[in-house]
């Protein structure tokens, strides 16, 4: 009896050491992959780990990454939400993200961009869907991987066994990138997905047609717009399916037209924008035909908080004590802007762009010289109730240097100077309370 007894917690303990030696394997395999993942695909870890209640969550490509501002919801609105897109996705990919991530937290509201809706393929550039990277493994992620690379194995297997394309990391092996192995969210910043563009550019020209002039065709982007409504009724969330402004041929106009036409025809909440007169493409894109820069991005979001919180009757959680954490994000989000203000300084149209932003107050200071082109105009009048110009007979920079125009930005909820800029001829010349970048 003593030795079968003897025998028996002998297989037992080697069954304890296999089971700990498999789990450590698995472990060293998770820490791995954490290790070797590219930056952007820890976008998602803040959302996926922590404990927030999220009234809204936003979908898309980048033009809702570049155009809806989460933490301004939550300044202005008190909106807790999240930005979930990510560049270059299809429908398809987008859909996929939705239902991965309710499993997580349950939003009240589900936004949607329409963008690609004339797409006949549900797939996304295998580089770009990374972002999935941030979900663990699961049946819906694997639904997903297999319905977005439905004749594609070997981007099956790199999205699902990520560790497959980034051992050929460990040349770049740094103590930031073993810190991801540790941490979920580690470096991070406050933005909450949103990520805003600091470029003016020239936007192309356009000729809106008639809200009803639609594309025909039930495309698979259409399909996939179908597939988020249907999935968002069946699970308490209310959709809203939206068409963020962009310069655009008139392919992208009637696919985008039938996208919200779809919405409307089954009573979903919609709203396209390329009709809502809300942006200035002449200050508000930052490129030719596709992304809306800051200032775009401000007064889209500004509108689309407005009506979720009139629509939805979203409480303001301002001043909720069991949501201080979001004020505390608040003021690194604060901290982020200033340092993008600091670096995009030598950018004259760009820095009167990005200063159209409440979290900012400005003086500006002109000689008589100064003579500001069209574009200047509007930027410095979109400003009016956060700047006040003046008019000077000579600005002389420390070292003596003759501007024309002297910028004096101001953070608004607490009046510190923030930088002091002097330009000549739009090109910049000398800062204050700032390290020169130029």
């Amino acid at each position: 009896m003593r030795k079968a007894l003897f025998i028996s917690n002998s297989k037992f303990r080697r069954l304890i050491c296999v089971i700990l030696s498999a789990s450590l394997l698995l472990y060293g395999l998770i820490f791995l992959t954490r290790v070797t993942f590219r930056d952007g695909s820890f976008k998602f870890y803040p959302y996926l780990y922590d404990d927030t209640e999220y009234d809204v969550l936003f979908f898309g490509t980048s033009h809702m990454v570049n155009t809806i501002f989460p933490m301004q919801l939550w300044d202005d609105y008190g909106i807790t939400s999240y930005n979930l897109g990510g560049a270059a996705s299809s429908l398809a990919m987008s859909y996929w993200t939705m239902v991965n991530a309710v499993q997580y937290h349950k939003p009240k509201v589900a936004v949607l961009d329409v963008y690609k809706a004339e797409a006949q393929s549900t797939e996304t550039k295998v580089a770009y869907a990374h972002l999935m990277d941030s979900f663990p493994l699961s049946k819906t992620k694997i639904d997903a991987v297999f319905d977005i690379y439905p004749n594609d194995p070997q981007s099956r297997k790199e999205l699902l066994f990520p560790l497959s394309v980034y051992h050929n990391r460990w040349t770049e092996l740094n103590m930031n990138m073993l810190r991801h192995g540790f941490s979920k969210w580690e470096d991070i910043t406050a933005q909450k997905g949103g990520d805003p563009i600091i470029h003016m550019g020239v936007p192309a020209e356009m000729n809106l047609l008639p809200q009803d002039d639609c594309m025909e065709e039930y495309t698979v982007g259409l399909q996939y717009i179908q597939k988020f409504i249907d999935f968002c009724r069946k699970e308490g969330i209310e959709p809203v399916i939206i068409n963020i402004p962009y310069p655009t041929d008139e392919n992208n106009l009637k696919a985008s037209n039938a996208a919200i036409r779809l919405a409307k025809e089954q009573g979903v909440h919609a709203v396209n924008y390329q009709y809502e007169n809300v942006v200035d493409f002449d200050t508000d894109c930052s490129d030719a035909s596709s992304h809306l820069n800051a200032s775009g991005a401000k007064k889209v979001t500004d509108h689309l908080g407005r009506y979720l919180s009139s629509a939805f009757k979203l409480a303001d959680h301002r001043t909720d004590p069991s949501y201080a954490d979001w004020n505390d994000a608040n003021d690194r989000y604060y901290d982020f802007l200033v340092i993008l203000l600091k670096e995009y300084i030598p950018d004259y149209k760009g820095t009167l762009m990005f200063l159209n932003n409440a979290r900012f107050n400005t003086m500006l200071e002109h000689t008589s010289d100064y003579s500001p082109d069209r574009i200047e105009q509007k930027l410095i009048a979109q400003l009016e109730g956060s700047t006040k110009t003046t008019e000077t007979e000579e600005l002389l920079t420390k070292d003596g240097k003759k501007a024309t125009v002297k910028l004096s930005i101001y953070g608004a909820k607490n009046d510190e100077l923030l930088l002091t800029a002097f330009y000549k001829d739009g090109l910049l010349i000398d800062t204050e309370n700032v390290d020169p970048v130029f």
